[in-house]
């Protein structure tokens, strides 16, 4: 029997984030994430997204004084609710860590999130969603960041394996190629100057796997102006896995190549790199937003 793995899929937009100017000095905060998906957790326990996958929200101050920081746990109107989801039945399940902070110019602060589910047969096998609202609460002009946060539970009861720590980061996190001629294999390094770094934060090496997406099967909204990547595998990489080990760094080549049709050219295109490590139960997803316009 072949056993179901927990996935945590991340889907990060880093330093996005909601900036109002005052007349005497800049306030901003930015939020480590808009939206993340977190894949078949168990009723009846308690998961810390810190610990299942080193995924915290984390706030920082780009303003030039501190702030008083307040986030909160909101049960998502219909129409901010993603497709497929409904919200979560009680923002009880929620407890966010710490509720109130204050933090200093240039300062960050990471919000831990933890989610209990009833043990109760009416939860099995669905999808909800809640989105948290950090915001200040000391300026005459405040700023906030709405953050979503959409998780599956598993169709039936039972523990997950530990997993160990899944910390890495992929750089970039948005890249933009332009003007990319049709019928030709092109090397993004060698001739845009980029590749693909992941770095892995954690204490032991691990196994990463590399994919070409198209955007409708992430968890990403396609950027107005752009349209879906007509076939992933337009875009391919030098490795399909990799062995990074702990606190190491490697670099993935990246190549892309549309076959010579006119219906290619002139065009905008959106394609999805995801990086993807297991652990046990869990697995954690980086994507790679690229865009590319063709002449």
């Amino acid at each position: 029997m072949i056993k179901k793995r927990l996935a945590i899929i991340v889907c990060l937009f880093l330093f996005a984030g909601i900036y109002f100017i005052c007349p005497a000095y800049a306030v901003g905060i930015t939020g480590s994430f808009q939206e993340v998906t977190i894949q078949n957790l168990r009723v009846g326990q308690t998961h810390h997204t810190s610990q299942l996958a080193n995924l915290s929200l984390v706030i920082t101050n780009a303003g030039e004084r501190a702030i008083n920081l307040k986030a909160e746990v909101l049960s998502p109107a219909k129409k901010k609710l993603k497709e497929g989801y409904q919200s979560i039945p009680n923002v009880s399940w929620i407890k966010l860590v710490p509720v109130h902070s204050i933090i200093g110019p240039g300062k960050k602060q990471a919000i831990d999130i933890v989610i209990s589910i009833p043990d109760r047969d009416e939860y099995l096998g669905k999808k909800y969603q809640f989105n948290i609202w950090a915001y200040s609460t000391n300026e005459a002009v405040n700023v906030g960041i709405e953050s979503k946060v959409l998780f599956t539970t598993f169709h039936k009861k039972g523990k997950i394996r530990e997993s160990v720590n899944l910390n890495f980061e992929v750089t970039p996190e948005d890249l933009h190629i332009e003007k990319v001629k049709v019928g030709k294999k092109i090397d993004l390094e060698k001739v845009f100057g980029e590749v693909l770094e992941v770095k892995n934060l954690g204490e032991i090496g691990s196994l990463y796997n590399f994919e070409s997406i198209s955007v409708k099967n992430s968890q990403i909204k396609l950027t107005k102006g752009y349209e879906d990547c007509p076939d992933p595998s337009f875009l391919t990489f030098s490795e399909k896995q990799a062995a990074i080990g702990k606190k190491s760094t490697k670099k993935i080549k990246m190549f892309l190549c549309f076959p010579k049709k006119r219906k290619y050219r002139k065009k905008k295109y959106m394609f999805i790199a995801r990086v993807k490590v297991f652990s046990g139960d869990v697995a954690k997803e980086v994507y790679c937003k690229i865009y590319v316009s063709t002449k």
